[in-house]
């Protein structure tokens, strides 16, 4: 080779190669063969749990203490002090019905003992990382009927609540659906239940989960003109963000429930975190957060940012860039980048290296898909045509045999028959252009892996 062209492949591969490296690559004919292998950059490391783990949703639908122009305060009786609401018709005979005596609430139990008293209680928890709804419930707090005159108990039971209750409806990486459908009527309405107007709710929950941990909600659907309604969320036990409360308008009573079906519909905001969640643009990536303008790897313990988004978790960890976007396997359990389309290639002298689409990795170099690759103990290894073998002749050399055709020393042999097998392919010298490595045409041998960083955590 003339020095100008070995100085100026020197100048290619510097860096990374030493030139007595270079020196032996050249005999095996390998160098301009090599797609060039990217760098692994540096990553954050952690394991999963940042973010909202749990979504907690509940409706209430409750008569308030105090609504004006329509309940009023007993005097007498065990219940004297607390505020009832007298029935539409004739009350003097119909009765009083005791209110749940308070306004909204966020407050949130586990049941009647516990939970703010409500004519119906519809509450569940969701997984967001299973995206399941672990438990759910639906009650009643109980009606007591009234004498409005004497302040005697008439009646107290606790109404049967129906429906289908929260059922998911769609779930993906991106977020997921629920549904909620009930009704519930007053026990102590003495006539067939069919006749006994319902407390009807439906209600369609999206949740959309953010790259940061955080929850973005919203609720839209339906509920009665009377009594009161409030849908609330909570992420973590943590507090509970309002999506939507209704008072009754003025001059609503219980009767209107017989001539009106779901006759206020609505749609409410919310968003949820807790003090795991990420600063926005900084993703959440196991406990951790990885750096903003990254993205967490599907094992949720790494994170590659822009210039090198391509994960290679699965071969040891570090990130590929979208050019070199196919993770390699390692022989040390680490891994390297090649372009998408070569081929990936486990290097003799202890490093790795790839090959173009339409060649195939040959001991350390490349041989163009159809040729036979030789290697040979004590000789470099070279490539040789197809319909031909690898012979050792005893030259420094590997040659290509004919097959079919009279060996060396055998009668009928021809020298025809037996030509220098050639070095590695090189995708230069037959007008092939390989991958740039390190911004330059030709190619070059693998760079060394990055350590991988530690994740950065919110707060740390």
């Amino acid at each position: 080779m003339r020095p100008e062209r070995f100085d100026n492949l020197s100048r290619v591969v510097a860096g990374h190669t030493s030139r007595r490296r270079v020196i032996q690559l050249l005999a095996a004919g390998s160098v301009a063969g090599l797609v060039g292998v990217n760098t692994l950059p540096a990553h954050a490391g952690s394991s999963f749990g940042c973010g909202v783990q749990t979504v907690g949703l509940w409706l209430n639908a409750f008569i308030p203490g105090e609504v004006p122009g329509l309940t009023r305060v007993m005097d007498v009786g065990p219940y004297a002090g607390l505020s009832v609401v007298p029935t539409p018709v004739l009350p003097d005979f119909l009765g009083c019905f005791l209110t749940d005596q308070r306004s909204f609430s966020d407050l949130e139990g586990s049941g009647c003992g516990s939970h703010p008293s409500s004519r119906i209680t519809a509450m569940c928890t969701v997984d967001v990382l299973s995206q399941t709804i672990t438990s759910q419930s639906m009650f009643s707090c109980g009606t007591t009927h009234l004498d409005c005159s004497s302040g005697e108990v008439m009646c107290s039971q606790v109404a049967e609540v129906n429906g289908e209750g929260f059922v998911v409806t769609n779930a993906s990486r991106a977020g997921m659906s629920l549904r909620l459908r009930g009704w519930g009527h007053d026990p102590c309405i003495n006539a067939p239940a069919e006749l006994v107007p319902d407390i009807d709710f439906a209600v369609h929950f999206d949740l959309s989960f953010e790259d940061s941990g955080a929850v973005r909600i919203s609720a839209d659907g339906a509920v009665e003109v009377f009594p009161a309604f409030e849908i609330y969320a909570m992420a973590d036990n943590g507090s509970a963000v309002l999506l939507f409360d209704h008072f009754p308008d003025p001059g609503m009573t219980p009767g209107d429930l017989a001539h009106s079906q779901l006759g206020v519909p609505f749609r409410g905001f919310g968003r949820l975190d807790n003090p795991n969640t990420c600063e926005s643009g900084s993703p959440c990536c196991g406990p951790g957060c990885c750096p903003s303008g990254s993205t967490c790897c599907p094992d949720q313990a790494s994170c590659c940012n822009q210039s090198a988004p391509v994960c290679c978790s699965q071969f040891g960890g570090g990130c590929c860039t979208t050019e070199f976007g196919q993770c390699c396997p390692g022989p040390d359990g680490g891994a390297w980048c090649c372009p998408p389309s070569a081929s990936c290639c486990p290097g003799a002298f202890t490093w790795d290296y790839c090959c173009p689409s339409d060649y195939y990795c040959c001991d350390d170099g490349c041989c163009v898909k159809g040729e036979v690759c030789c290697v040979m103990p004590g000789l470099e290894s070279r490539c040789c045509p197809a319909g031909y073998e690898c012979v050792d002749v005893g030259r420094p050399i590997i040659f290509c045999h004919r097959i079919g055709s009279a060996r060396p020393g055998t009668p009928g042999f021809r020298e025809s028959d037996l030509v220098p097998a050639r070095g590695h392919a090189s995708a230069q010298s037959d007008g092939r252009q390989g991958a740039p490595a390190a911004g330059q045409p030709g190619g070059s041998r693998a760079q060394k892996r990055h350590a991988l960083a530690p994740s950065k955590r919110k707060g740390k």
